[in-house]
């Protein structure tokens, strides 16, 4: 099956601080797709260059089998990349509504179908539609984040930690979420610091330390690596 996305041998860095070394992996459609690991281990920068919001110092990304290098972000959106950024990034003084609306640029025409599907996936969302993003909860400002990525009918959504900041039962939710998305045939790569509810949601993962690729394979078969068991989740 030809991937979706390739991200093949790459090198990215800020400056000059490379954050990324010969990075390669891939997700194939319908899969949700780990990236796990330690802050500052590059997972975010992997992301955002995925977005062409960081330039490639080496290697190549790929996207439904077509080179990215030469395709600037906002393409990049209209071709069917999402982020649901860390923080969640919306517009606070603007309306739910509004933060949605502008996410709608990549299908215009199905707006306000879209829309309501961002509001039946997300109730609390129609009951705080006027309402302004900065005045919301943390939960519901995920919720306004991913909803707004919805509205632009994305083939893959990124997610990078969703569950940061939220209360236990709001992750509970918020992974609920992930998982209704990628029921309904969504495919989603996930960077997440709770490493046991990414590994139990995903198919498989990839555990990047400084940059590359240190460790790789089925959820199964890294919740039972003694190495992840040991470092990441203190067993």
């Amino acid at each position: 099956m030809t991937a979706l996305l390739e991200l093949r041998d790459i090198d990215v860095g800020y400056g000059d601080v490379q954050v990324l070394r010969g990075l390669s992996l891939e997700v194939h459609p319908g899969e949700i797709v780990t990236l796990l690991g330690s802050n500052g281990a590059g997972k975010t920068t992997a992301l955002r260059a995925v977005c062409g919001l960081r330039p490639l110092l080496k290697g190549e990304i790929f996207f439904e089998g077509q080179p990215l290098s030469a395709v600037p972000g906002h393409r990049r959106a209209a071709l069917g990349l999402s982020l649901v950024p860390e923080g969640r990034e919306l517009w606070s003084q603007l309306s739910v509504r509004e933060n949605l609306e502008l996410g709608a640029f990549r299908s215009r025409a199905r707006a306000a179908a879209n829309l309501e599907k961002v509001f039946v996936l997300f109730p609390r969302l129609r009951e705080r539609a006027a309402q302004l993003a900065g005045s919301l909860s943390g939960g519901e400002q995920q919720m306004c984040a991913i909803g707004r990525s919805m509205m632009s009918e994305p083939k893959l959504l990124m997610l990078d930690e969703p569950s940061l900041g939220l209360s236990p039962l709001l992750v509970e939710q918020m992974f609920k979420i992930v998982s209704d998305l990628h029921a309904a045939g969504m495919t989603i790569l996930l960077v997440e610091q709770n490493l046991t509810k990414a590994l139990q949601l995903a198919r498989r993962g990839y555990v990047i330390e400084t940059g590359a690729v240190k460790l790789k394979g089925s959820s199964a078969e890294l919740l039972a690596n003694p190495a992840i068991r040991s470092a990441y989740l203190g067993l």
